[in-house]
C-alpha cells in the first residue's frame, strides 16, 4: 500500500496524518521484513527521474514522504473552526448521514478478526477440534468483514465530503448544540 499511495501525487483523507500515513508506513516496512525476496522483474525504466518510485530507508521517511502529500481534511477544518470536528459532525452536516460504525468498534473488530483467525483457530487444532477451529476462522472472517466494509464507508464519506467541498466551496458540521454550521474552504 505505501508503494501505491507514493505513486500518487496527493492523497486525501481525515485523520490520515496522525492515524493511516503511520499505519501504513509501519506495516509496509512490517510486511517487507516478513516477506521473502522476490524473483528479480524486470521493469520499464521510468521516463524522466521524476516519474522513479522512491525507496524509503525507514518507516519514519515513509511517514513524512506520505504526509508531503496529503490533505488531511480534519487538520485542515480544525485550522478553521479552532477544534478538532469528527467525521461523523461533518458526515451529518454536509451530506445528512451517519456514519456507521465508531473507531473504537474498528479496533474490536481487527483485534477480534486477529485472534480470532490465528490464535484460537491454531489453538483449537492444535486440541484436535478442526470443526471449533473452522468455527474460529469463520467468526474472524466475519468480523474482518466487517472492519473492511466500515473502512470503505469511511473513506467513502470523506470523499463525498471532500468532493462538496470542492464543488460548494463550504462544508458543514453539526454544532455541540445539534446546529448545522457551515465552513468556508478552498479544496481542490
Amino acid at each position: 500500500m505505501g508503494d501505491a499511495l507514493g505513486a500518487h501525487d496527493h492523497i486525501i483523507g481525515f485523520s490520515i496524518k496522525q492515524f493511516d500515513n503511520t499505519v501504513v508506513a509501519y506495516n509496509y516496512f512490517a510486511a517487507r521484513a516478513e516477506t521473502p525476496p522476490l524473483k528479480q522483474v524486470k521493469r520499464a525504466s521510468p521516463r524522466t527521474k521524476a516519474d522513479a518510485q522512491p525507496e524509503w530507508d525507514s518507516p519514519e521517511a515513509l511517514k513524512c514522504f506520505l504526509d508531503a502529500r496529503s490533505l488531511d481534511l480534519q487538520i485542515d477544518l480544525e485550522g478553521r473552526v479552532g477544534y478538532r470536528l469528527a467525521l461523523n459532525a461533518l458526515a451529518q452536516g454536509t451530506l445528512r448521514r451517519e456514519k456507521e460504525g465508531t473507531a473504537a468498534r474498528a479496533v474490536i473488530w481487527y483485534r477480534l478478526a486477529a485472534q480470532l483467525k490465528q490464535k484460537y483457530a491454531y489453538a483449537l487444532r492444535e486440541a484436535n477440534d478442526p470443526e471449533g477451529a473452522d468455527r474460529a476462522q469463520e467468526l474472524g472472517a466475519y468480523y474482518q468483514k466487517r472492519l473492511e466494509h466500515y473502512c470503505a464507508t469511511d473513506v467513502q464519506l470523506v470523499r463525498q465530503i471532500f468532493e462538496y467541498g470542492v464543488k460548494n466551496r463550504r462544508v458543514f458540521f453539526l454544532g455541540f448544540e445539534g446546529e448545522r454550521r457551515n465552513i468556508r474552504v478552498d479544496w481542490r
